[in-house]
């Protein structure tokens, strides 16, 4: 009966492998409230283009604004919002110029994957705006691919090595192969066989 019942309930969905990846809000990095002038756009474009890939899954904007103006640590802000990337970066305003910086981390190594700086002018903020989207969206991507192959060698590595090692101390087949003795075949020794002799053919 349990057996039964076990196939007549439906089996729960398998939980998702894919890495996720939380953009956090850029910080003003210039000190004036004119340095915030466009960023929480450009952190939505990037959460957007972001979440056009299915490498990866996008932490949404409600959740990652939370941080908006807090000094938060990387791998608390990861592990708070369960993902083990983050983008984050700052934005610098002067005159006309706008400086914006974004970096990719991994947070639960505590390690810096990419990092680039972008240029433009503040006339042209929803053009500068696509480039950089366009340019990082493009960029994390692939890093996100690597780091993944990456970490899934090396944690076959590790499953081999410890295999290795158990093997060693115990040294039980199938890990290693007992040496058996040689078998010598003996053939039997060929007879010899007298020639035919030659009958004298009848006249």
């Amino acid at each position: 009966l349990r057996q039964d019942k076990a196939a007549a309930e439906p089996s729960s969905p398998a939980p998702s492998v894919r890495p996720s990846i939380a953009v956090l809000p850029f910080d003003n990095l210039g000190g004036a409230g004119a340095s915030d002038f466009g960023a929480d756009g450009l952190v939505e474009d990037l959460i957007t283009g972001l979440s056009r890939f299915r490498t990866f899954a996008v932490v949404s904007r409600n959740s990652t604004f939370v941080y908006k103006g807090r000094a938060v640590d990387a791998r608390q802000a990861a592990s708070e919002l369960g993902v083990r990337y983050l983008l984050e970066g700052g934005v610098r305003r002067q005159d006309k110029r706008v400086r914006v910086t974004a970096k990719l981390l991994d947070a639960a190594a505590g390690s810096h994957l990419w990092a680039e700086r972008f240029d433009g002018n503040a006339d042209d903020i929803f053009d500068f705006q696509d480039k950089i989207t366009e340019s990082v969206v493009g960029l994390i991507e692939p890093k996100i691919r690597l780091a993944e192959i990456e970490r899934a060698a090396a944690r076959m590595r590790g499953v081999l090595r410890v295999s290795a090692e158990r093997c060693a101390r115990t040294c039980t087949p199938p890990c290693r192969e007992e040496r058996r003795p040689t078998r010598r075949i003996t053939l039997p020794a060929a007879r010899s066989v007298p020639p035919p002799t030659a009958r004298p053919s009848p006249r």
